[in-house]
């Protein structure tokens, strides 16, 4: 969105002219980006991600580049697509998942655990039977099998 770039790109390093070039290709095949991961069109999306979805000319920009590429590489998770995300993983997708910073105030801050979207990917995929996801998840992303389900209280492996 237009917003979404004047956000992304305001305080950054690079020539406006990169920026909006870079960021004007990103949006114009976002809509692509995730049909390819919903469906696992690994052909299609791999050429998206080596054509369209290569470095960012600042960090601005990478910003934006690097939110589409994990609401696809989510959206293969909720439509059980293991071999996409596997894909979008190995061509530098970050899901989110890690320990948050927080602050604690006056700029002090702290991690804290996982965030609990980390659980309820791992409980959904194995709720839907999405087997190669759940895999990926356990062996790529950090997910242990100790994860409890905040409103359940179950496992992934409960499931």
């Amino acid at each position: 969105t237009p917003g979404s770039w004047n956000l992304g790109v305001a305080h950054s390093e690079a020539s406006g002219s990169d920026q909006r070039s870079y960021v004007d290709r990103l949006f114009a095949v976002y809509g692509s980006l995730i049909q390819y991961s919903e469906h696992g069109d690994l052909g299609e999306l791999r050429r998206l991600m080596e054509t369209v979805y290569t470095a960012a000319p600042d960090a601005s920009t990478g910003k934006i580049r690097d939110a589409q590429v994990r609401a696809a590489a989510l959206k293969a998770c909720s439509a059980g697509q293991g071999q996409a995300l596997l894909l979008l993983l190995d061509m530098g997708a970050d899901l989110g998942l890690g320990p948050v910073e927080v602050a604690v105030g006056f700029g002090v801050r702290t991690q804290k655990e996982k965030t609990p979207a980390v659980t309820m990917l791992a409980v959904d995929a194995a709720a839907a039977g999405y087997d190669l996801v759940l895999d990926v998840l356990f062996d790529r992303c950090g997910v242990g099998t100790e994860h409890r389900s905040a409103k359940t209280g179950r496992t992934a492996l409960m499931e």
